[in-house]
């Protein structure tokens, strides 16, 4: 039985829907600069991070490299625990 987003997706194929995956993780990978679309040539353009108090920064940096080294230093800064999007 499909459940959460593949429900979702399932009743959206049924109709006839058109949909693509972007997501570049893939699976958990422990880097940004290891992302599918970094991979391929296509570095991050903008990083959000966010923790549990709501403080926010958005990171633009020129390569997945520089995007990884910013966001754990923030990440640090952070307390240890930030959602990336």
């Amino acid at each position: 039985m499909a459940t959460g987003c593949f429900r979702q997706l399932r009743r959206r194929r049924d109709r006839d829907f058109r949909y693509l995956d972007a997501d570049g993780m893939g699976r958990a990978f422990p880097q940004v600069d290891m992302m599918s679309m970094n991979v391929a040539g296509l570095p991050p353009s903008l990083i959000v991070l966010v923790d549990e108090r709501d403080n926010a920064i958005i990171v633009q940096a020129v390569d997945g490299h520089w995007a990884e080294l910013i966001a754990r230093s923030v990440t640090e800064v952070f307390g240890g625990s930030a959602a990336m999007r």
